[in-house]
């Protein structure tokens, strides 16, 4: 079972996000009434937005390659990462669907029906059933019920209100805790001198915001009047400190003053943050052992890429 996990930690990876990257997320960490209803709801959203997109990776890595949907899994697990124990997260979940989407995928059926099959898609009452594929000969709603039919006895099927139980347990885990605790703050995770710069890339730190040149106190941090002209230490974090032993003026005065400082505020969604998939997380004819090394630095930063974006990026590639 630990070859056939990347299927259930993508699938998790995506679920997880929708809830980082959603207004709702408070209801993750802060359940009361009102905002277990939304949690519900964005529950349902993003795992069934997941399954879809994971199980249609697995078909189609197992065109690739020729091979049955239990080999594709293993083909994929085989670029996964161990950094941070995203492999004991893949663990976790595929236990959970891994037995399922095999005997699916085996019956040859469509992505959307299957994650209607093991129930992280749902159809509204009174509303059409929602599908992404061409619909099948026998209709959809026939061809969903045979689909229940072959994986209801399964250990997940009997035990699927769980599931929301195990989204909750990820934060216990090494690489998603300190995102947990980030999800409602938006400050670095990582701020020895509690200013919210940061001298860390991810986590809410630099990738975000200015770096924190020196983390140990809080009086210097990007963006600040420099102190004294900076003329004994760099206090706004810009790069001069220092003075002209000529004319006794500091550098940060005679070349900066009445350069006021300026910054920028975003109110917006992650798309202002660079929002951004690599191609080579989804495009099975491409993946290889590589297409994953920067995945604990992409869930660090919510699959945002501020590092790159409009208006924070300070670096040349865009490709993430």
């Amino acid at each position: 079972m630990r070859e056939q996990s990347l299927d259930g930690f993508m699938l998790l990876l995506l679920i997880l996000v929708g809830f980082i990257q959603s207004s709702n997320s408070r209801a993750l960490l802060h359940p009361d009434k009102e905002s277990k209803d939304e949690l519900q709801v964005s529950r349902q959203r993003f795992s069934c937005i997941g399954c879809v997109v994971i199980v249609s990776l697995i078909e189609q890595l197992a065109q690739v390659h020729n091979s049955t949907a239990q080999e594709a899994m293993k083909f994929l697990c085989s670029y996964l990462p161990e950094e941070g124990g995203i492999r004991g997260i893949c663990i976790l979940v595929s236990d959970l669907f891994g037995p399922d989407l095999i005997k699916l995928l085996n019956q040859k059926l469509k992505a959307d029906v299957i994650c209607y099959a093991i129930k992280l898609c749902k159809t509204e009452l009174h509303q059409p059933v929602c599908h992404l594929y061409e619909k099948p000969a026998l209709g959809l709603k026939i061809t969903i019920k045979q689909a229940e039919d072959v994986v209801r006895k399964s250990n997940y099927m009997q035990n699927n209100e769980t599931f929301p139980g195990v989204l909750l347990k990820i934060c216990s885990l090494p690489l998603f805790r300190m995102i947990c605790k980030t999800i409602e703050s938006s400050v670095p995770a990582e701020d020895y001198d509690q200013d919210k710069f940061s001298a860390f890339p991810s986590l809410r730190g630099y990738h975000w915001r200015g770096r924190d040149c020196n983390d140990m106190n809080s009086s210097i941090y990007p963006g600040r009047s420099p102190k004294d002209w900076d003329s004994q230490q760099d206090s706004n974090c810009n790069g001069i400190l220092g003075f002209d032993m000529e004319d006794g003026l500091s550098y940060e005065k005679k070349f900066c003053e009445g350069t006021d400082s300026r910054g920028i505020i975003i109110l917006g969604d992650s798309a202002a943050a660079h929002f951004h998939i690599p191609p080579e997380w989804m495009t099975p004819l491409n993946m290889s052992k590589n297409s994953f090394s920067n995945l604990a630095l992409a869930i660090s930063n919510e699959l945002d890429w501020p590092q790159f974006s409009m208006y924070t990026g300070f670096q040349n590639s865009t490709i993430g």
